[in-house]
């Protein structure tokens, strides 16, 4: 109990000192105690939603390589029509659809992928998607930077 008492005290310092925090008061033993607000959010803000047939499937925002301009009109901010699942979405528009398999360290930003093939996709004329395992997988922003040529 004692010891309890020192925490909450130790706590009751550190929230003078820090504005980042907000303190709220425990109704049970009266010792201020530290809280955080987190802004509330969805998986559809967190997400790219693709469309196409009146159905539309989300995929993760950076898991987006490569967009033509012919087809901005795929990536809606709302959705509309049916909700499909990304395999049966990508079996159904594979005309417009390319996957690109990556490891996970590329996903995770360790590893560069080849400058050579994202050239490759965008001669291709299709949306490229991220995939890790044959699913949507974001990507680390230093996966997607060209290497410095020497």
């Amino acid at each position: 109990m004692l010891f309890q008492k020192a925490a909450y005290s130790i706590v009751a310092v550190i929230l003078c000192a820090s504005p980042s925090w907000v303190s709220a008061q425990d109704s049970d033993s009266g010792y201020t105690k530290a809280t955080t607000v987190r802004k509330k959010s969805n998986i559809v803000d967190r997400s790219t939603l693709l469309t196409g047939s009146g159905r539309w499937a989300m995929v993760p925002k950076t898991a987006l390589l490569h967009l033509p301009q012919r087809y901005n009109d795929k990536v809606v901010t709302k959705p509309n029509g049916k909700l499909m699942s990304w395999s049966d979405f990508l079996r159904k528009h594979r005309s417009w659809i390319h996957t690109h398999e990556v490891t996970l360290n590329q996903a995770r930003g360790l590893e560069v992928i080849d400058a050579k093939v994202i050239d490759a996709y965008k001669g291709m004329g299709k949306v490229v998607i991220a995939t890790y395992n044959k699913n949507p997988t974001g990507m680390m922003a230093p996966a997607l930077a060209t290497p410095e040529k020497k």
